[in-house]
């Protein structure tokens, strides 16, 4: 594949389709929008040429950074088929003198309606949960388990740290590394810092439940009152809840224990039940009218009562027309006139006969209902089981989530001086 063809290339293709981009997208001198029609047909280009997909991928990008003479820290987007342009060197910044590029600058000095802007254009809830899901879990196995840091690091540097996990998953995802993002890694922490703390309490409080001694001992600090560091006297932050009732780690494990796998026992029970719903579905579901099977096996024997009893009415009323014509003198015409009766009613009891074989067929054989039966009371014995554990959890979830309201205030505050 000669690269620097399939870019003169896709350079001709996209020139000869610029109504295609928008520029100042959103009123924004800073913005740029490539329809999702173009990008496709870029795509295609490039697929042609090789069916790498991050390869694909790297060539679009470059094409079009080259195009657009964007810079290093520019942003070029990808989303839901469309490319975007943010273009970061027009953005305006405010750095105090002596402060520049630090975290003492608030956004980095970015205006922060920009970062509102961006925040909107590119990022919906689903995005922000799985960014402080993998934020908070790092921050869990990186720097309290592998690394044990003490509570007095913690307190003196957890914002920092978290922040610049933001801007670590962020640059993985938009694939760059400027200024701006480092800014506006400290937007989206302050916006969500609530959910972040709430993640981060909980997944210390099912380390801890689940044994992790790290996650233990770094809770355990919480238990204390007060502590001497260096000879100075130091009130520490308590699990404390919102009616005056403090945690301690002793009273905390054994609740969080049964909560995570009382929790964990539904999850496994809802999975169980849905897998057998569903192959309760597929092999007696089809063709049962919204019936279970021994509800349509009762309405079909119903149905094959009913035909018999029509049948033996049906018989003897033939029996009766065939006893007159064998045993009564008649004229002609009577006994014409019965003959073509007899004929009709045997139709009609032959066709009685019919309706009841084609029942008799759609009976369901006792192998199929056994097999109905213990799948069945498989289910009923799952879902009371979900039940209890419901119950159980229904108990337990109040105070885990005092428990977890009143760690999360804890993890956020520092020890004080006494």
């Amino acid at each position: 594949m000669n690269l620097e063809a399939l870019k003169d290339t896709i350079k001709q293709l996209f020139l000869a389709n610029k109504q295609f981009v928008y520029k100042e997208y959103n009123n924004k001198k800073d913005q740029i929008l490539i329809d999702a029609k173009l990008i496709s047909k870029l795509q295609r280009v490039i697929g042609v040429e090789t069916t790498d997909t991050n390869l694909q991928k790297e060539v679009l990008k470059q094409t079009l950074r080259s195009i657009f003479q964007l810079k290093e820290e520019d942003l070029l987007i990808f989303k839901n088929g469309h490319a975007f342009i943010k273009l970061i060197t027009k953005l305006d910044r405010c750095i105090p003198q002596g402060r520049k590029n630090t975290n003492e600058v608030r956004y980095n000095g970015f205006d922060e309606k920009e970062l509102i802007t961006f925040y909107n254009e590119f990022f919906d809830d689903e995005d922000i949960s799985k960014l402080t899901e993998k934020v908070t879990e790092k921050f869990i196995n990186k720097f309290i388990i592998q690394k044990s840091i003490s509570n007095d690091e913690y307190e003196k540097k957890v914002f920092a740290y978290i922040k610049d996990l933001f801007y670590e998953f962020l640059q993985k995802r938009f694939e760059n590394r400027d200024e701006f993002l480092l800014g506006f890694s400290g937007y989206l922490f302050r916006i969500n810092f609530e959910q972040v703390f709430i993640q981060i309490a909980e997944k210390m409080l099912e380390k801890a439940a689940k044994g992790n001694h790290a996650t233990k001992n770094f809770l355990e600090y919480y238990s204390q009152e007060i502590i001497i560091q260096n000879g100075q006297k130091y009130r520490v932050p308590q699990i404390e809840s919102k009616s005056g009732h403090r945690w301690k780690i002793v009273s905390i494990i054994p609740i969080a224990r049964i909560y995570f796998s009382t929790y964990a026992n539904i999850t496994e029970l809802k999975n169980k039940i849905e897998t057998l719903k569903k192959e309760k579905q597929i092999k007696f579901g089809i063709n049962t009218g919204g019936m279970t099977p021994l509800q349509k096996q009762k309405k079909i024997k119903e149905k094959i009562r009913s035909l018999s009893s029509e049948l033996k009415e049906q018989l003897y009323v033939i029996e009766s027309i065939h006893s007159k014509i064998t045993t009564k003198k008649l004229s002609a015409q009577e006994s014409e006139e019965l003959k073509k009766r007899l004929l009709f009613e045997k139709n009609e009891a032959e066709k009685i006969k019919n309706e009841r074989e084609r029942y008799k067929k759609m009976l369901i054989p006792d192998e199929k209902l056994l097999k109905y039966q213990k799948l069945q009371r498989e289910l009923d014995l799952l879902q009371r089981e979900l039940n209890n554990k419901r119950k159980l959890l229904e108990q337990n979830s109040p105070s885990f989530q005092e428990i977890k309201t009143a760690l999360l205030h804890a993890l956020t505050q520092k020890k004080k001086k006494i």
